[in-house]
């Protein structure tokens, strides 16, 4: 499902982008194809200027000159047919509205330079003026250039729209798959902490709710009334709890302000962190400094802390400061390698972990505050044997 639909995005984008890259390719293939042919029907001009010159003037010309016109004709573009007409010549106008439409030839006579096409072929006439009359000099040939560049410049766009669409569409396709990914990623993280903080919230209101009706289905000895309101208070007090751990994990999300960070000292966080802990080994091999907000970073390694001496069966838990690196080591029951990666979801329970208790969201909450203290959280853990927490840190 999600492959076709990434298809589907992969396809629409490209087709849209292959769409416009193949209306500048037609623009351009036109643009060039105007530019060969107004270049050939210039071409044309120059010669009919020049048969012209040849026709009218070579009486007043040395032979140099006469030869260097001869050679400057035969390099000029190939024709199939040049006309030189009187226009006093009654018949003129007949024979040239052979070529001309009536308004070409009206637009001849102003004295301008006409273009036109003759049998698929380009075609230039033009005036010139010559003491025995006024004359019409038509030239006429194929435009060659035109087909070749044409051709060239066609078949090459074509190659090219077709790669680049290959490779936009690969592109597209893998753009669209990791989009997906990330959308669905988050569309199941978020459902999935929905659904946990839904039920966590709702087990404390449920037992508060059956501890109240319990109560008052009859009259009971102060002393019950006691543990009920005393068991209705830890059930609120575990509510509260699971509030401002997400009021927590809410804030944490947002990118702290560069003029609120501050340099913190790493042995002296660890060693408050741990004052009160009895089970609990600290080493500082090289000591170094973060920047970081404080209370933020130290409920981070609290967590993690915690979190290990919750698994560790009062077992010795290691704090090792190590610049730029702070490893939290315990003995206890490890973790699943399949449910590594997953330890860090908002309300995500190893399934070795039932017999202890909490709510998920300690890990989340530490795993963001270190990230956005610039550094990088990483877990290695055997089964059965113990798990080690590596914080790194950049350097100040």
């Amino acid at each position: 499902m999600r492959l076709n639909l990434g298809r589907k995005i992969s396809i629409f984008f490209s087709l849209i982008a292959i769409g416009m890259v193949l209306v500048v390719a037609l623009v351009f293939y036109h643009v060039v194809s105007w530019n060969v042919s107004e270049l050939h029907y210039r071409y044309l001009e120059d010669k009919a200027q020049l048969i012209a010159i040849e026709k009218f003037e070579y009486e007043e010309m040395d032979s140099l000159k006469y030869q260097n016109l001869q050679r400057s004709r035969q390099n000029t573009v190939p024709t199939s047919k040049e006309l030189i007409l009187n226009i006093s010549d009654k018949e003129t106008k007949k024979q040239l509205c052979e070529y001309l439409t009536e308004e070409q030839f009206e637009e001849l006579l102003s004295d301008s330079i006409v273009d036109f096409i003759y049998n698929g072929e380009d075609g230039v006439a033009l005036l010139y003026y010559d003491v025995k009359g006024t004359y019409s000099i038509l030239v006429i040939g194929p435009n060659h250039y035109a087909k070749a560049i044409g051709r060239i410049v066609g078949w090459s766009l074509a190659v090219l729209v077709v790669i680049f669409s290959v490779i936009l569409y690969f592109f597209a396709h893998l753009y669209a798959v990791r989009s997906l990914n990330e959308v669905e990623k988050a569309y199941r993280t978020e459902r999935l902490f929905v659904n946990n903080a839904s039920h966590e919230i709702n087990n404390p209101l449920t037992a508060i709710q059956g501890e109240c009706d319990i109560v008052l289905m009859r009259d009971r000895e102060p002393e019950e009334y006691r543990n009920s309101l005393q068991r209705i208070s830890e059930d609120v007090e575990r509510m509260i709890n699971i509030i401002n751990q997400l009021l927590n994990l809410s804030s944490t999300s947002e990118a702290t302000p560069e003029e609120e960070l501050e340099k913190v000292d790493m042995e002296a966080l660890v060693k408050e962190i741990t004052a009160d802990y009895d089970n609990i080994s600290v080493s500082v091999n090289e000591n170094f400094t973060v920047l970081a907000k404080y209370y933020l970073l130290q409920m981070a390694i609290r967590n993690i802390i915690n979190n290990a001496r919750k698994y560790s069966d009062d077992e010795l838990v290691s704090v090792v400061v190590d610049n730029p690196m702070v490893k939290v080591s315990d003995l206890g029951i490890g973790i699943p390698p399949s449910e590594i990666e997953h330890i860090f979801d908002p309300f995500y329970r190893a399934s070795n972990s039932s017999g202890n208790a909490g709510n998920g969201i300690g890990l989340a909450l530490a795993k963001t505050i270190i990230e956005k203290s610039n550094a990088e959280i990483t877990v290695h853990s055997d089964l059965g044997k113990g798990t080690t927490f590596c914080l790194k840190f950049k350097k100040v």
